[in-house]
């Protein structure tokens, strides 16, 4: 499980790319920037902004990263929201519910990956 409490104090979101400083006379960083276009971090070097570049997936996820905590988080909140409302009668359902995928995919707890 992710500890997502090691991300406490982090800039907040929405982040999004920002042409940084000039690496050299053809090109520059592509910086990551906060709302107020405060520097989170530099990435790679680009000539131009190449949205088919190798390190273009990378950039994204680093863009969307608050995002993506924020979605952690509420997912985290729904299941444990989720499992406090349980009481036996659902747990057992969801047992016969958990075994009865289980049987349709072929796996079992017993069997190695």
């Amino acid at each position: 499980m992710i500890d997502t409490d090691k991300y406490e104090g982090h800039r907040l979101g929405p982040w999004r790319t920002a042409e940084g400083q000039p690496y050299d006379d053809e090109g520059s960083h592509l910086d990551i920037v906060d709302a107020n276009g405060v520097l989170v971090t530099e990435t790679s070097y680009f000539t131009d902004i190449d949205f088919t570049h190798a390190d273009y997936p990378n950039i994204q996820l680093l863009q969307d990263a608050p995002l993506l905590l924020q979605e952690v988080k509420r997912l985290r909140e729904q299941i444990v929201d989720m499992i406090d409302s349980m009481d036996n009668h659902y747990i057992r359902d969801i047992q016969h519910a958990t075994d009865c995928l289980r049987d349709m995919i072929g796996y079992h707890e017993d069997e190695e990956e």
